[in-house]
C-alpha cells in the first residue's frame, strides 16, 4: 500500500535491474564465484526494493571475449534494457 493514497491498495512498482557476473579464473578468488556474485546481487536488489529482471554472466576460457557483457551492451543499445549502470554491490565490498 502506498502511504497517503486514501487507504486504497496500489501495487508498488519495483525498479528492474540487470545483473552481470564474471569469473575469469577459479584460482583468483574462490569467494568471487558466479554463485557468490549472484547472491550478492540478489541481496542488493532485495535491500533496494528492486527486481532482478535480467542476468548475464561470463565464465571460463571464453571470458576474454566476454560474450555475456557484449550481449548486455547489445541489449542496452537496442532499448531492451534500462540505460543506467551502477557497480554499487561491488563497490560496497560484496
Amino acid at each position: 500500500m502506498v502511504a497517503g493514497n486514501g487507504g486504497k491498495d496500489k501495487p508498488v512498482k519495483r525498479r528492474r535491474s540487470v545483473a552481470y557476473a564474471r569469473v575469469s579464473s577459479s584460482l583468483r578468488d574462490p569467494d568471487g564465484s558466479l554463485e557468490a556474485q549472484a547472491e550478492a546481487i540478489r541481496k542488493f536488489c532485495e535491500q533496494e526494493g528492486r527486481e532482478m529482471a535480467w542476468s548475464y554472466e561470463d565464465n571460463g576460457p571464453a571470458v576474454a571475449k566476454r560474450p555475456g557483457l557484449l550481449q548486455l551492451k547489445s541489449d542496452a543499445s537496442s532499448g531492451t534494457l534500462p540505460h543506467r549502470c551502477s557497480r554499487q554491490p561491488r563497490q560496497a565490498g560484496t
